[in-house]
């Protein structure tokens, strides 16, 4: 489909993608820009040449075509209008929207490769800030890791992040990992076998996927058990709930209400909160119950911890442990905040992605098949550890897939401290909020072939050498990179190859999509799909 000016777009862009190099509008820039390397082999327009913005919808930030966006923006969310934007415009698209812009001179959504280099990795340093909309701000108070930008959150990241990148602490975390699956692939194969019907048990997936998840991030968070595992099992015996998933209630009660408000601005937010607006006092309520829980749990810990009467190797303790570059610790309300983010993104977003990748290998029989040869060939039967994952190969390659078509990040928003030039030949000012979409990259077929089929074979070594490294991004990219990126991947991987050596068959029952309909916010959920049922057999 052609782009602004009666330029065809997206065959420019397709045809920068089938070179490989250059940039994606050389033709363009050439005829009314003078260029310069940027010292990193792109092309990219020179400081006072003419400041070309990127095609968008026509008339205005009141005009029809940009309220239709925002409806859009509203009823299914920004990662899906984002991929419907890069459909029709192409790669790069400037968008003056009207409401819930704060400060933000105006919006540019990005997919190209190209441009997501340009903008998360060689020139990051003037996209330091991640751009949250009001309702965030809102919610959290403007604390914590995600909310944060600057000193403060450079110096909480530097924190934080060995963590996640030691081996010996993420080979501790990977025995976790396995340790909760287990538990709930026996819960599955007890209910599986008891069950003499031939339609088999009917579980709630997303549901069985939260609560694992909540387990995982328990344990290796702060050495806590909620128990919700075993919750299954009552569950599926038709028994009487011992520990009520308060929690996993609250948690998605936060993102239903969050979803509901996302767009408005902080004014209207706070008349709302007054009023008792529904979804403001859910959104409030969820967050006291969460705050609630973890706070018990962090304090109690962190006094273990001064007194000397305990130690454990979890995230809570290597934070706890953790000094800065002046030898000052994390206050307790800074432990709480941190770990509260780090829960809460590490628990949810695993939990839908973990729902989305049993579903897809469900769903694909030949996928499962070559699942469970290369486990029978790595494993035999027995537990995985985490001096399996490389062998895990076709594993892998399963579960970037899911994550191509259901990104766990499905778009991550900076702002632009300066004025900029994309390698695309497109003019950012200052202040402008840049989106860069890994949901809309990872649907697009001028970047992928038959991109709404399930093939993982597009990850396939020989595959993924000749794809440019920042067409595939479902963690984000750059300084700004979600922090449990390398501990989602090995959690993916290794609850797959646990849970598929289980003495059950697994057959969807609803919804009966090649690819799920999910709603999208900040992450995916499944609120308006009803879930997804799943039969033991």
């Amino acid at each position: 489909m052609g782009g602004g000016g009666g330029f065809d777009l997206k065959g420019l862009a397709r045809a920068r993608h089938q070179q490989g190099g250059g940039c994606p509008f050389s033709a363009l820039v050439k005829g009314d820009a003078p260029t310069t390397s940027s010292g990193n082999g792109k092309v990219v327009a020179r400081r006072g040449s003419e400041r070309r913005r990127p095609p968008g919808p026509p008339g205005g930030a009141f005009g029809r075509e940009a309220l239709r966006v925002v409806a859009s923006l509203t009823l299914d969310g920004v990662p899906k209008t984002t991929l419907k934007l890069a459909q029709e415009y192409g790669d790069a698209i400037a968008f003056e929207n009207p409401v819930g812009l704060g400060d933000a001179a105006g919006w540019t959504f990005l997919s190209s490769p190209d441009d997501i280099e340009h903008v998360s990795a060689s020139n990051c340093n003037n996209y330091r800030e991640r751009f949250l909309p009001d309702s965030y701000a809102f919610a959290t108070d403007g604390k914590g890791i995600l909310a944060t930008g600057g000193e403060y959150n450079r110096r909480h990241r530097s924190l934080c992040q060995p963590s996640f990148q030691k081996k010996s602490l993420l080979a501790s975390f990977a025995d976790v990992v396995t340790e909760s699956t287990e538990g709930l692939k026996r819960q599955w194969e007890e209910s599986a076998a008891s069950c003499s019907g031939v339609d088999g048990v009917a579980i709630d997936l997303p549901l069985h996927m939260q609560r694992l998840t909540l387990d995982i991030i328990g344990s290796v968070a702060f050495s806590h058990d909620f128990g919700q595992v075993a919750e299954c099992g009552r569950e599926m015996r038709g028994e009487k709930s011992e520990r009520p998933s308060t929690l996993v209630q609250a948690v998605n009660h936060f993102g239903e209400a969050l979803a509901e408000v996302f767009v408005t601005p902080m004014p209207i937010l706070r008349v709302l909160e007054a009023i008792r607006y529904p979804s403001v006092t859910k959104l409030r309520s969820s967050l006291g119950t969460i705050h609630s829980e973890m706070r018990t749990i962090i304090e109690g810990r962190r006094a273990e911890y001064e007194s000397g009467t305990n130690h454990t190797d979890d995230l809570l303790d290597s934070l706890m442990r953790a000094r800065d570059e002046n030898g000052d610790p994390l206050t307790t309300q800074e432990l709480f905040e941190d770990v509260h983010d780090i829960m809460g993104a590490g628990h949810e977003t695993t939990a839908t992605t973990l729902s989305a990748l049993i579903y897809s290998i469900t769903r694909h029989k030949h996928v499962m098949m070559k699942i469970k040869e290369e486990l029978g060939r790595v494993l035999g039967g027995r537990v995985p550890t985490f001096e399996d994952l490389n062998e895990l190969e076709y594993t892998e390659m399963v579960v970037k897939e899911v994550l191509r078509l259901y990104p766990s990040i499905p778009i991550f928003p900076r702002v632009a401290a300066g004025d900029d030039y994309l390698p695309s030949g497109y003019y950012v000012p200052k202040g402008e909020v840049v989106f860069m979409s890994s949901y809309a990259m990872g649907r697009l077929d001028r970047l992928w072939e038959d991109p709404e089929v399930f093939d993982p074979e597009r990850f396939a070594p020989e595959m993924e050498a000749k794809r440019h490294r920042y067409a595939f991004v479902p963690f984000g990219a750059g300084p700004r990179m979600c922090l449990g990126a390398k501990f989602a991947m090995l959690s993916l991987k290794l609850v797959t190859a646990t849970l598929l050596q289980g003495d059950f068959d697994l057959e969807v029952c609803s919804p009966t999509d090649a690819v799920l309909d999910i709603d999208w916010d900040i992450t995916m959920n499944f609120k308006k799909t009803n879930g997804i049922k799943v039969a033991l057999r």
